[in-house]
């Protein structure tokens, strides 16, 4: 190995060890459901530097829902060794990423029925001022943890053709996600929306959703950098 070999390699060893003992103080806002009488949060996810990677876990009348709104925004990022002192911009969320005239939103079945069917097309986004959309594409059905997070990914997305709503039911079991598109930026964390989760079925049978109403949720969070 040569010396410009040698000294290379140890620079990409210390930036590599300085990454991952890096401390990170980041502070960012994003949408987060409400509790109401038939809605009670089970689980609830945190910020991280880089956004956010799982939802909030809803305990509903029928069943447990992960719901994940993509459109956090990380506002600022500290980071240093021991430290923070160094002040940075906070990254993107993976709609934006995406693409900024799409608003991406994860479910994923926890504890449910096997004989659940979902409708996609079926599903509304609802506003305050009084309008609604629908999804006009979708990815998955997935299963499992490490599937549905790879499909919040952008670059996976981007790789996968989506899928157009039909009225053909999807078989969904526990543990099975799918990532909704909807032709819309993402709403700001400080507008109010609902979601009305109309497309679950279970033996044919409508299950009753309540709406679940999101509101803004605002966190400052410390953690090293090699969380992600």
């Amino acid at each position: 190995m040569t010396l410009k070999l040698l000294l290379l390699s140890w620079k990409l060893s210390f930036v590599l060890i300085a990454f991952q003992g890096c401390i990170v103080i980041s502070y960012g806002t994003y949408s987060s459901p409400a509790i109401s009488d038939s809605i009670t949060i089970d689980r609830k996810e945190s910020l991280h530097w880089y956004g956010r990677r799982k939802g909030d876990v809803l305990a509903l009348p029928n069943l447990r829902l992960e719901v994940l709104p993509i459109n956090e925004r990380v506002t600022i990022s500290i980071w240093g060794l021991i430290v923070p002192f160094l002040p940075l911009p906070g990254g993107s969320n993976e709609s934006a990423l995406y693409s900024p005239f799409q608003f991406l939103m994860t479910l994923r079945i926890l504890d449910g029925d096997d004989k659940l069917t979902l409708l996609p097309g079926e599903i509304v986004l609802q506003f305050h001022d009084g309008k609604s959309i629908r999804p006009s594409a979708f990815w998955g059905p997935q299963s499992g943890p490490a599937n549905c997070r790879a499909y919040e990914n952008t670059k996976v997305r981007q790789a996968a053709t989506p899928i157009t709503p039909t009225h053909e039911s999807l078989a969904i079991t526990t543990g099975t996600c799918v990532t909704l598109l909807f032709d819309r930026s993402p709403p700001p964390p400080d507008e109010e929306f609902s979601l009305l989760v109309k497309g679950i079925r279970q033996g044919g049978k409508p299950i009753g959703v309540p709406a679940i109403n999101f509101q803004r949720e605002s966190m400052w969070v410390m953690e090293r950098a090699h969380d992600n």
